[in-house]
């Protein structure tokens, strides 16, 4: 499995569809607090989403598809329970450049 590949095909195709005014920031955000709020029951069926979801999502942060903002609100609403939460933290682990101004490190 090329999951690497596979993550940033889809990060292409996110950064070609925003680019094109088909996928909108508001999209985004959707469907990434659906994925954070599903983190536990995806698990089940796939033991690395977290993993998976945490890569993915910084790459979003890295290619500026979502907002640093975006994920402490998700923090502080605690979408997705502990998953959830440990996933945003490794998210700013993973972008620290983006991080550091937006949560004061």
């Amino acid at each position: 499995q090329d999951v690497a590949g596979a993550r940033d095909a889809a990060l292409d195709l996110f950064r070609h569809l925003a680019g094109e005014s088909l996928l909108t920031k508001d999209d985004l955000q959707w469907g990434v607090s659906r994925v954070l709020a599903s983190l536990h029951e995806l698990e089940i069926d796939c033991p690395k989403a977290s993993e998976y979801t945490i890569d993915a999502l910084a790459g979003m942060v890295a290619d500026e598809l979502l907002g640093v903002d975006f994920l402490r609100r998700c923090l502080l609403l605690r979408i997705g329970g502990g998953e959830g939460l440990h996933g945003l933290a490794a998210i700013q682990r993973k972008t620290p450049e983006f991080s550091k101004k937006e949560f004061g490190y």
